[in-house]
């Protein structure tokens, strides 16, 4: 009987030390969205990992089942970057509600596409809550973690860019060779159908035709594509620098900066944006960190009010908007994507001007 009862305490220690005592749930969109997620992680080739976000009908969506917000392999590194602790604990601790099922066939062909770029040196689970956000409004997120290279090891997330150098160009080359093979790999329906099991495609996604949004690095990568790739239909960049252009580009480019990185503090933005004869909007998130243009800002607060974790200090956010910053950013990203891709009318944007009084749009104007 004693030696059951050591490994009964030994089985128990073992699990409060690999499970969370209780979990975190990051609330969903409103009920105001039509759509739900279905969430596939894969790998692509040996090292480059994507999410993809598939929209369904909540009408149709069954049934529900939980998916943590980050696999355990990536929370202690997390933990570290944004909290200085290995052993913080937050995390790990969160989950939320994801679409295992539909009713109906999903004709994917008729769903836009967007990529979601992180920052360098960032898992791609931390833009998963605004990816759920994005998808809640009839869109496809894919979001990609490229394989660092020696290169791009050296670049710093949570500084603006002082210089465009080879590491720089690199960088951004091989994220767009990334993206390329990942949407060879969309085209395929066998693919989704492989990856999402409890739905049923009769057709693939039109990868013929995508969106880009992109945080700091990745926002590097999103106005390249969008004034390279003609199959861009417009592209965000989140506190990001652009290409230096030296010519003219009609494409529809977007720039959320911070109130201490305008264009003019960038490198590049102040030339490139001469040349910008497309559509093109600045609007400046005040007293935000490079980080508030993601989840993090919300798990932060959710780690604090509902697991009690005492958090001190985060790097990558000033921690004076609190959860506004990632309820901002979700705002002006979901009414872009549907005033670009799904229901053309700008009032979307106006609603979030009206709402959040956070984000400014740029003194100069348009241009």
């Amino acid at each position: 009987m004693g030696l059951l009862a050591s490994i009964l305490a030994v089985c128990i220690a073992i699990v409060c030390l690999f499970e969370p005592i209780h979990a975190v749930y990051i609330p969903g969109p409103n009920d105001a969205h039509v759509f739900k997620s279905a969430v596939a992680s894969f790998s692509v080739g040996d090292d480059l990992g994507v999410s993809l976000f598939m929209p369904v009908n909540k009408v149709d969506c069954t049934p529900e089942e939980d998916r943590l917000y980050m696999p355990a392999e990536f929370t202690h590194t997390s933990d570290l970057q944004f909290f200085g602790n290995v052993s913080t604990g937050v995390f790990d601790k969160m989950k939320y509600k994801t679409c295992k099922g539909s009713s109906k066939t999903i004709d994917a062909s008729k769903i836009p596409l967007v990529f979601f770029e992180p920052q360098v040196g960032t898992s791609r689970f931390l833009y998963s809550t605004l990816a759920r956000f994005m998808a809640a409004n009839g869109m496809a997120i894919a979001i990609l973690d490229h394989p660092e290279t020696s290169s791009s090891a050296i670049l710093d997330p949570f500084l603006d860019l002082k210089q465009w150098n080879e590491t720089v160009t690199q960088t951004v080359d091989a994220r767009i060779q990334d993206i390329n093979l990942v949407l060879k790999q969309l085209s395929d329906v066998s693919v989704l159908q492989r990856q999402f099991p409890g739905l049923k495609f009769n057709s693939t996604l039109d990868t013929q035709s995508y969106s880009i949004v992109g945080h700091g690095i990745g926002g590097s990568v999103a106005t390249t594509l969008s004034t390279l790739d003609p199959r861009v239909r417009f592209s965000i960049n989140l506190s990001g620098t652009p290409p230096l252009l030296n010519h003219p580009t009609y494409s529809t480019i977007y720039f959320f900066g911070r109130s201490d990185f305008r264009r003019e503090n960038d490198i590049h933005w102040p030339t490139t944006w001469k040349y910008l004869a497309g559509r093109a909007t600045e609007w400046d998130f005040q007293d935000a960190g490079i980080f508030d243009f993601s989840d993090l800002p919300w798990i932060a607060d959710l780690a604090r009010q509902d697991e009690k974790i005492t958090i001190d200090n985060i790097n990558g956010l000033h921690d004076k908007l609190g959860p506004f910053g990632f309820h901002v950013n979700a705002c002006y990203l979901e009414a872009y994507l549907k005033a670009e891709l799904t229901e053309p009318k700008y009032g979307w944007v106006g609603d979030c001007l009206r709402i959040f009084d956070q984000m400014k749009p740029y003194p100069g104007g348009v241009h």
